[in-house]
């Protein structure tokens, strides 16, 4: 017999959103977001001590399935993304940028790979890339000739996950939080975690529209090598110790249980 309430529950959706002055593009952004949203649905805002109007403008949406933590102090979209997954209740969470906008088969395409595959449990995606004012730059945030790959040692060299245009199952949150300190970004972060511990399924069409603009983008910018490989070593250890603690969980919790069993 099916139980028709674990199956309804699996259909929960949470949106991570970490919020620092984004009051030009955050409402556009939540009606993209909100439209695909069932009424059981939730968004979490994770502000992190915005100046501007941001936090106002999200209140006047009035809208019950937005639930606003604010006068967070992190300095870092990485550990304001972090308290955001903390403050979560649906068992897919799906992570977006304050300034992009969802393409309206998003929620739809990506759910559809979690129920038709159990064991996937990252859903990663292409996007569009536009401009400040919403006209498009480029059809696909990867170059013609990039190969998306979730391979661990890949992802270490060079990125491959966009962090706003992921979902990940619920049950990955015990594998992937706490976050380690002096990661480079969470999105490589849980990409990885989520080859090691989990599967991941890449769908090569783009479903958000993500912005690019004089905030977010310095492409004359450069960031220097000692830094990068400081990012990369500090990353290694991070799944390096990760990878130690959870399988030193596993033997404890399998000990403990052995000893129950005999006693």
């Amino acid at each position: 017999m099916i139980d028709c309430r674990i199956e309804k529950d699996m259909q929960r959706k949470s949106v991570c959103i970490a919020t620092f002055n984004g009051e030009k593009y955050i409402i556009q952004q939540l009606i993209s977001i909100l439209s695909q949203l069932a009424e059981d649905d939730e968004v979490i805002i994770s502000d992190d001590s915005s100046t501007d109007a941001t936090l106002t403008l999200i209140r006047k949406l009035n809208d019950p399935r937005v639930r606003i933590f604010a006068n967070n102090k992190f300095h870092s979209p990485i550990y304001n993304f972090e308290f955001c997954l903390t403050k979560t209740t649906g068992d897919i969470i799906f992570f977006s940028d304050q300034d992009d906008i969802w393409l309206p088969e998003k929620v739809r395409d990506i759910m559809k790979v979690f129920k038709k595959d159990p064991d996937v449990t990252l859903v990663a995606s292409n996007a569009r890339i536009i401009d400040f004012e919403g006209e498009m730059i480029s059809g696909s945030f990867y170059h013609p000739g990039f190969r998306f790959t979730s391979r661990v040692l890949e992802n270490v060299i060079k990125n491959r996950f966009l962090g706003c245009s992921i979902a990940m199952r619920r049950s990955m949150l015990q594998i992937v939080i706490p976050f380690p300190s002096r990661i480079p970004m969470h999105d490589s972060w849980l990409g990885i975690m989520n080859q090691l511990f989990g599967k991941v399924h890449f769908i090569n069409t783009p479903l958000i529209a993500f912005r690019q603009h004089e905030v977010n983008y310095h492409p004359t910018v450069r960031t220097g090598i000692i830094r990068i490989l400081t990012w990369r070593w500090h990353l290694i250890k991070a799944i390096f110790w990760r990878m130690l603690t959870l399988r030193f969980r596993a033997l404890a919790k399998r000990f403990i249980c052995d000893l129950y069993s005999t006693s």
